[in-house]
């Protein structure tokens, strides 16, 4: 008996994360930046209603020049700012705008890519 209800608990347990996990939230903002580089952080306290440890998945969609970015960095302080190509064409911004970067950069996979900028 104390096994199922071991299990039984666990299940709520999963079902609760589950709903949490699909909850979203709409940040606007029609701030202009003060510097070149806009910040949006989150404190301790914005996670204070969340379960720790968590291994919950942000996902941020934003306006840049009236196209919806849909795969945005989230930057821990070791990563690289990717926008892909197809993000440029939806801006009209010409591949020959594009600097560019001649080292590769690895993935969350391993494979290595090389930019194009």
């Amino acid at each position: 008996m104390g096994e199922s209800q071991h299990l039984e608990g666990l299940r709520r347990q999963r079902r609760k994360l589950t709903r949490e996990a699909h909850t979203s939230y709409q940040v606007l903002s029609n701030a202009i930046a003060k510097s070149d580089e806009e910040k949006f952080s989150f404190s301790e306290e914005d996670a204070s209603n969340e379960l720790q440890p968590h291994s919950d998945v942000l996902i941020i969609t934003m306006p840049v020049s009236e196209i919806n970015i849909h795969r945005t960095l989230v930057d821990d302080g070791s990563s690289v700012n990717v926008l892909y190509l197809r993000t440029f064409r939806q801006m009209e911004i010409e591949v020959r705008h594009v600097r560019p970067f001649a080292k590769p950069l690895q993935g969350f996979t391993g494979d290595y890519v090389n930019p194009k900028g």
